[in-house]
């Protein structure tokens, strides 16, 4: 039997070299073969070749005993004895939470009531590929785990729902590739400005914490930011909406509930006319509302409700009207599916704008101060919740109303000739 060749090409050879190359020379990936001349080398590569992937085999399966130790590790730490069986053959790269890619670990994600306890080890970062920590919901304490620090290829962090409390560390930008941070649910006690310097970050959220100053005006440095969410902080001090929001160009998503926002909405914000979804909800705002909330075209869900809004909505039909815009592009005007306005102090007349935009489904102005009449509602099929409870409005039910989810107590002046029992008003 002839033995195996194999031709080596796009190598250089100096002049003084030997035809045949060194195992040596070969093993270190030195360059030994003229790229136009070809050699037939005989016997000694397949041997060459085996020996290397055997290397490269002991390498893998000594990362990958180091990297099953070090979870068995923290199974230990943690407390997780009835998830991961030690005495299994199987992969760990199966167990319950972990992913890998190309055999190593680049995921833990152990939530929602797993019962974890204890803290984050250094140990954790000895997984070097680790991508993406989620141990949300769970009992894990002690302070903000600096160790995280040393995992240098992580992007997702989620320690929501847990028991952590002490200030945020100052040096929290040494988490420098992160793209999602969620602490949400913990006793974090301060906000530092080191925030602003997560300049990868595209989720941030802070909510139900104990911090007690208002949120770092760095944050408005975070440039790739489209979710923020820093709802139901009581401790925070009454402050106004910072102006550095508007720097947040790319934000899709804004959720400050029940944070002790007071002042008016400013002009500023307009620049954020990416906004998806934009809650205000249960703060001390006050003031008109702009009625450049209700020209975003990309705005679906609109929450003010339970604030100090005052004055009327927006008459925006006066300003088509002038612009000469037919009613098929004013239906289009807006992407709002969801508004709600209610627990406010709202008057005048509820705009037949609002019962035209052929998106929207939820409309909730109760608890205001509307008065007049009901426009009509024929050019919106889509409305299936209506709450106009608790206002001033008067006149007649028209029969487009009598439907279920449309709602309209307490308004005394009003009044209705048809017989369905959704309809909670005199007859």
């Amino acid at each position: 039997m002839l033995p195996l060749r194999y031709k080596l090409s796009n190598c250089f050879i100096p002049n003084n070299s030997p035809g045949i190359c060194p195992l040596k020379e070969f093993l270190d990936k030195s360059k030994c073969c003229n790229i136009e001349q070809s050699f037939m080398l005989s016997g000694i590569v397949p041997e060459m070749l085996l020996l290397e992937r055997s290397m490269k085999g002991g390498l893998q399966s000594d990362v990958y005993e180091k990297e099953k130790n070090i979870l068995l590790e923290l199974k230990q730490l943690w407390g997780l004895h009835q998830l991961w069986d030690s005495d299994s053959d199987s992969s760990h790269c199966s167990w319950y939470g972990i992913g890998c890619r190309n055999g190593s670990v680049t995921s833990i994600s152990i939530h929602e009531g797993n019962l974890l306890s204890g803290t984050i080890s250094l140990i954790i970062c000895e997984l070097k590929s680790l991508q993406l920590i989620d141990l949300s919901s769970n009992y894990i304490r002690g302070e903000f785990p600096t160790s995280l620090y040393n995992c240098s290829k992580l992007e997702y962090l989620d320690i929501s729902w847990n028991q952590f409390h002490g200030p945020l560390p100052s040096d929290l930008h040494r988490l420098s590739r992160l793209i999602h941070l969620d602490i949400a649910g913990n006793n974090f006690s301060n906000i530092p400005e080191a925030i602003g310097q997560l300049s990868e970050l595209q989720y941030l959220s802070l909510k139900f914490n104990n911090f007690n100053t208002w949120i770092s005006r760095e944050i408005g440095n975070l440039s790739k930011l489209e979710t923020l969410d820093i709802s139901y902080i009581d401790s925070f001090k009454q402050a106004t909406i910072p102006e550095e929001l508007r720097r947040l160009k790319k934000l899709t998503a804004l959720f400050i509930v029940r944070s002790n926002l007071k002042g008016e909405i400013p002009e500023t914000f307009s620049a954020l006319s990416g906004l998806e979804v934009l809650d205000l909800s249960m703060n001390y705002l006050k003031g008109s509302i702009p009625s450049y909330l209700f020209e975003w075209k990309k705005l679906t869900n609109l929450h003010l409700e339970f604030n100090q809004f005052s004055g009327r909505l927006p008459m925006l039909d006066a300003n088509m009207e002038l612009m000469g815009r037919t009613q098929e592009m004013f239906s289009n005007l807006s992407g709002l599916q969801v508004l709600d306005l209610s627990g406010n102090h709202l008057n005048g007349s509820i705009p037949s704008y609002l019962f035209h935009w052929k998106n929207l489904t939820s409309l909730l102005l109760g608890d205001n101060q509307f008065s007049g009449n009901l426009p009509s509602i024929t050019g919106n099929l889509r409305l299936r919740t209506l709450d106009l409870s608790s206002n001033q409005l008067s006149g007649h039910i028209p029969q487009e109303y009598d439907k279920n989810e449309y709602y309209f107590r307490n308004n005394l002046n009003l009044c209705s000739k048809y017989t369905n029992h959704y309809i909670q008003v005199p007859r």
